[in-house]
């Protein structure tokens, strides 16, 4: 009775190893990220039925998935691939062998787009080495030497944010390379000069109101007077040789300002000149890049409205007459 009894025990035993798999899918399945919270977007499984952050109640969001083998993505409600046969498995439960080939192909897509901005940058088209960079970081952003690259790019082009960015990626991911203090002190002007910069903007932000202001004063306050013709000394013995000699000239009557051009007048000037790039009352010789900036205008000594512009030459005086 006993061995009969064992057999049956067995018989049953083995009939039901075939099942624990199933039996464990469907666990898993069950245990499936399918619910996400509306408000936060965490995702849930699907015997959850509130969130635990805020309480609210969750919906039910489509699992997706995709065959092991051509890694497609199959379409809502098919459990097998179309071309191969192979039952579908949720994108959450990619098998590492697959992940690794993906991240591979990933890989290689970017290397794939570096080179391209490599050979753009050889031939200093910029602009599209900057593009083909961007694709390659798409495809796999922990990609040193293309950060590396892009940090001196951005930096050519002159986007001193973008380039600490990209440098201080490097600098992450590459903590043992040979040249790792030399980037680090390049982020480190490179941050200064955003400083500065942004100490610039600032001072020229406060400046054009400021000017703004005693412009319209002064136009109220200031005028000019007229110079009755007749001779006038010009020159000079007693200074330089380039004011020699002393001797009277005539003049035609002439109208003149009662005062010196102020900072607040050029200031007006410059700003006629910055937005219309109207250069046809300069002087027809002066150089080329002549953009009548004072040098050193950013400086604080130019914030003084009232005071006579000053460091201007003579194609400056000439442009503003």
């Amino acid at each position: 009775m006993k061995k009969i009894y064992w057999i049956s025990l067995i018989c049953v035993i083995v009939l039901c190893l075939p099942l624990i798999p199933i039996l464990h899918a469907k666990e898993s399945a069950s245990k499936a990220m399918t619910k996400k919270c509306p408000t936060c977007n965490k995702a849930y499984s699907e015997d959850t039925k509130f969130c635990s952050e805020d309480g609210t109640k969750l919906m039910e969001s489509p699992v997706k998935m995709m065959c092991p083998d051509c890694k497609k993505e199959g379409a809502p409600g098919e459990k097998f691939c179309k071309e191969h046969g192979k039952k579908l498995i949720p994108l959450t439960e990619t098998p590492p062998a697959l992940e690794a080939d993906a991240v591979k192909q990933k890989v290689e897509l970017a290397r794939k787009y570096y080179q391209e901005g490599c050979n753009y940058c050889d031939a200093e088209s910029y602009d599209l080495a900057l593009e083909s960079y961007k694709k390659a970081e798409v495809s796999f952003p922990d990609f040193p030497a293309l950060h590396y690259n892009m940090g001196w790019l951005y930096g050519k082009l002159g986007d001193a944010q973008q380039a600490i960015n990209h440098l201080q990626k490097y600098i992450v991911l590459s903590p043992n390379a040979k040249d790792i203090t030399e980037v680090q002190s390049y982020v480190i002007g490179l941050k200064q000069a955003v400083e500065k910069q942004s100490t610039v903007q600032n001072t020229f932000k406060s400046r054009d109101e400021l000017m703004k202001k005693a412009s319209l004063v002064q136009k109220q306050k200031y005028g000019s007077v007229v110079v009755p013709a007749g001779e006038f000394i010009m020159g000079t013995d007693e200074a330089r040789e380039d004011e020699y000699p002393e001797h009277k000239i005539y003049l035609d009557a002439l109208e003149i300002d009662r005062y010196e051009v102020t900072k607040a007048q050029y200031w007006e000037f410059l700003e006629y000149i910055k937005k219309t790039n109207d250069h046809s009352k300069c002087f027809k010789g002066e150089p080329s890049n002549k953009d009548h900036t004072p040098q050193f205008w950013d400086n604080e000594y130019y914030n003084v409205p009232d005071y006579p512009v000053a460091r201007i030459d003579w194609y400056d005086a000439y442009a503003y007459a």
